[in-house]
């Protein structure tokens, strides 16, 4: 006769994060878009519509395990400058008045800018880089914390090509004013 030995059963918040993550891997962006809206919605973010949660969605979608942390993972995109929030501890790390000044600089050559496509912007940042005599460290993270709020998220050129010329600008801007 075979018994079977009792064990308790136990949830395992991980390995349902794991799981939920090998199904976002296996479906399309365009679905994975779909699915995130009300995410985004719920978070009180606007809705960008199809094409830019599709964007966004192909941008972020490696970051993120839920379709709730891709919305968080697509907040810093769909707020508007003023209301972007800035890291207090990537804020002592970064902010300088040396930053700024390359921040001010890079913003001139951005807004001059007639093509703000992904290798349009590569060009200039690294051409501002090279023209300096600087090194991209002394440039990358003030530039990524005054476009995000924070020191991480995607390629830099990408997160400008996607907010546009004047969003991109504008958050510069606010950067420089505080």
């Amino acid at each position: 006769e075979g018994k079977f030995t009792p064990s308790p059963s136990a949830f395992d918040p991980e390995k349902l994060s794991w799981l939920n993550n090998e199904h976002m891997k296996h479906r399309s962006s365009e679905v994975l878009a779909a699915l995130v809206a009300p995410f985004v919605e719920e978070l009180g973010l606007p809705n960008p519509g199809a094409d830019k949660l599709l964007v966004l969605t192909e941008m972020l979608r490696e970051r993120a395990p839920t379709l709730k942390a891709l919305a968080v993972a697509m907040a810093f995109m769909l707020k508007s400058a003023a209301e972007l929030e800035y890291d207090p501890k990537a804020w002592e790390k970064t902010v300088s008045a040396e930053s700024k000044a390359h921040i001010e600089a890079l913003q001139n050559r951005f807004a001059g800018l007639n093509d703000f496509s992904k290798d349009s912007l590569h060009e200039a940042l690294n051409g501002y880089v090279q023209e300096s005599g600087i090194k991209f460290k002394e440039v990358g993270p003030p530039l990524r914390f005054a476009l995000v709020g924070s020191l991480s998220g995607p390629d830099l050129c990408q997160i400008m090509s996607v907010l546009g010329k004047e969003e991109t600008g504008a958050r510069l801007a606010r950067f420089l004013s505080l």
